[in-house]
C-alpha cells in the first residue's frame, strides 16, 4: 500500500465495445468524471482487440500510469503489456464490462469511485495468475479468473443467442438471464458436459502433492472472490492474498446445478456438498481428451494439459486504502 506520485498526464485507454457495446454510450460521462476530479489525462480510444494491443504498447513507455477502461478482456490485454515491460507503470481500472469481477475484488466497481482512487494516487500491488499450456512456450498473465465446462459452454450460447437476437437483448435486460438458463439446459442436453480432469496441487505447509480425478460440471481457477457478474464461489479468494482459489462444482445433470446455483447466489456455496474448492500458489489440470478453457473471457481451445500458478504483487494498481 502507498502512495503514487505519478508522472501527468496519464493514457486512458478506451474499449467501447466492452459490455456488449454499452461501454459506448458512457464516455462522456467518463470524460467529464475525469474531468471534475481535475486528472490530467490523454483519451485513446480503440478500434478493435488489436488495436487496443497496439495503443497499451505505445503508452507503456510513454506514461507512468495507463487507465484501462472496459472489461476484465481489456484489463488483461493492458496488464499484459504492462507485465512484460520494462516499465514501472501504474495500472488503474474503471469497469464497463458485463460482468466487472476484478474491479468489483479491486474496490472501485463504480466509475465514480474508480476516477477518485485515481485522483488520489493510492496504489497496491496485486497478484497475477499465469497461465502455462503444455508445450507452449509463452505464459498468459490474466488477472481474474480461468474456467472450464459450463463457463465456456453457457458463455458461447449466449454470444450466439446475442447474435441472434439483438433487439430484444436491448429492449429486456432479463434476455441475458434467460439466455444463460437456457445456455445450461442446452449444455447437458447435448452432454458438452460433465467433463473429467485430473488434478495436482500443494497445499501451504504440506510438502506431499495434492492428486484428484474429478469429474465436474463448472471447474474455475480465481485469482479473485467473484465470478460471473459477482457470484462468490470461494469466500477466501482474493486478489491480495498469495493464494489462487480451485472450485469445482460436481453436477451431472440441469436440476441439481440449478440447485447449487442457487446456493451460490444466497451466498451459501461453502455448504454446498457439490461445491469443492482448494486453495495452492498453482494447479496443474490435465484431460484425457482436449477441452475448451475460458481466461477472462478469452477462450482458448483444445487445450489438454495446463498449469496456473500465482505471482504474488507483480502489478502495481490504483486502488482503495482497506
Amino acid at each position: 500500500m502507498a502512495l503514487n506520485e505519478s508522472v501527468k498526464p496519464i493514457a486512458v485507454l478506451f474499449n467501447p465495445s466492452s459490455g456488449r457495446g454499452r461501454s459506448s454510450r458512457i464516455q462522456n460521462r467518463i470524460e467529464s468524471l475525469l474531468k471534475s476530479h481535475g486528472i490530467d489525462y490523454r483519451f485513446f480510444v480503440s478500434q478493435s482487440e488489436d488495436h487496443l494491443k497496439q495503443l497499451a504498447a505505445q503508452t507503456v513507455y510513454g506514461y507512468s500510469s495507463i487507465v484501462a477502461v472496459g472489461g476484465d478482456t481489456t484489463f488483461d490485454i493492458i496488464a499484459r503489456e504492462i507485465l512484460g515491460s520494462s516499465s514501472y507503470t501504474t495500472m488503474g481500472m474503471i469497469g464497463t464490462g458485463s460482468a466487472n469481477d476484478i474491479v468489483r475484488a479491486i474496490g472501485v466497481n463504480s466509475i465514480e469511485t474508480a476516477c477518485r482512487v485515481i485522483k488520489e494516487a493510492t496504489t497496491r500491488e496485486m497478484d497475477v495468475a499465469s497461465l502455462q499450456i503444455k508445450d507452449s512456450s509463452t505464459p498468459i498473465h490474466f488477472l481474474g479468473t480461468l474456467s472450464a465446462g459450463l463457463g465456456v459452454t453457457v458463455n458461447r450460447y449466449v454470444d450466439d443467442f446475442f447474435k441472434r437476437h439483438p433487439r430484444l437483448v436491448r429492449a429486456n435486460p432479463a434476455a441475458q438471464s434467460f439466455a444463460g438458463l437456457s445456455g445450461i439446459l442446452n449444455s447437458f442436453s447435448q452432454r458438452k458436459i460433465p467433463l473429467t480432469a485430473k488434478i495436482e496441487f500443494q497445499t501451504e505447509g504440506e510438502r506431499d502433492t495434492t492428486r484428484k480425478e474429478i469429474q465436474f460440471s463448472l471447474l474455475v481457477v480465481l485469482n479473485t472472490p467473484y465470478y460471473a457478474n459477482g457470484l462468490v464461489l470461494s469466500p477466501s479468494a482474493g486478489l491480495f492474498d498469495q493464494c489462487l482459489d480451485l472450485c469445482i462444482i460436481q453436477t451431472s445433470s440441469i436440476f441439481p446445478t440449478l440447485r447449487t446455483a442457487f446456493n451460490v447466489l444466497r451466498g451459501n456455496s461453502s455448504k454446498d456438498p457439490r461445491i469443492s474448492c482448494f486453495r495452492s500458489s498453482a494447479f496443474r489440470i490435465s484431460t484425457d481428451v482436449p477441452i475448451d478453457i475460458q481466461v477472462d473471457g478469452e477462450i482458448i481451445s483444445s487445450v489438454k494439459e495446463f498449469t496456473v500458478s500465482l505471482f504474488h504483487r507483480k502489478l502495481t494498481i490504483y486502488a482503495p486504502i482497506p
